[in-house]
């Protein structure tokens, strides 16, 4: 029948990911080989570890639900996003106290194809990005606005539109390697200043379209990204908010077109 190939080939994908478990986690090749019902010398002849890794780089995969964002690269909405999303991932795996290749064992991968997601080389899902993010000692929610502008999609219900943008704007921190307030105010001088990136990055409140504005062009982003998140939060915030306060109108007509 047309699908004993397919099913053949799931199979075979299956006991290769055993073999890659297995292994990452330490286990002797007795112990592989029981696992999948070869013998030890099957096992070393059929499983070489650039077999396997070349395998599992052309296994088959299902297609990501809306859930996990599509691992298709044509698919990602932003490509300028999924670079940002991939350089926070790994400015946070440089700073955790995992060396790459201990993230790989963590994740049941080789630690040349965490090096193959973190350089975009290979697709990656918002269910690795959750993994990732973990190991590394972070809430997932940090990226979780990256992933959602790479792909375009909404962020889930009930979120806080106050705290995603600051979210966003803390990842879009991350993804130029986490600048210092000195230097973020050395690099928006003379307007941006020092409660401007408290109100921004922890509040209270929302800052001013102008504020934002000038934050955005700091961390290396185009004001358009994110207008969207910034309209939401300050329509979330109370009318006598203190960025409405600081904001003149002629800004507010801008922001709001």
């Amino acid at each position: 029948m047309a699908f004993k190939p397919l099913v053949q080939r799931l199979m075979d994908d299956l006991e290769c990911a055993v073999v890659g478990r297995g292994r990452s986690r330490g286990e002797s090749p007795d112990q592989v080989a029981a696992a999948i019902g070869l013998s030890p010398e099957r096992l070393r002849k059929k499983h070489t570890p650039a077999a396997t890794e070349h395998r599992m780089l052309n296994r088959i995969r299902p297609q990501a639900d809306q859930h996990t964002g599509s691992r298709r690269r044509d698919h990602i909405a932003s490509p300028q996003n999924y670079r940002r999303l991939l350089a926070a991932l790994s400015f946070l795996q440089h700073t955790s106290p995992l060396t790459q290749k201990t993230l790989a064992q963590q994740l049941g991968f080789t630690s040349s194809y965490v090096s193959r997601l973190l350089s975009g080389e290979r697709m990656l899902s918002w269910r690795y990005v959750t993994k990732m993010t973990e190991l590394c000692g972070h809430e997932p929610s940090l990226l979780r606005p990256l992933w959602n502008a790479a792909f375009a999609t909404s962020p889930p219900v009930g979120t806080d539109p106050v705290q995603y943008l600051r979210d966003h704007l803390h990842a879009l921190r991350l993804a130029i390697g986490n600048p210092s307030d000195a230097d973020l105010l050395k690099a928006g001088q003379p307007e941006l200043l020092r409660h401007h990136l408290q109100m921004s990055f922890t509040g209270p409140g929302v800052p001013s379209w102008e504020t934002a504005r000038l934050l955005a062009r700091t961390l290396s982003c185009s004001a358009e990204d994110i207008l969207p998140l910034w309209r939401t939060a300050y329509a979330a915030e109370t009318p006598n908010g203190p960025a409405r306060n600081e904001t003149t109108s002629s800004v507010l007509a801008e922001a709001f077109g």
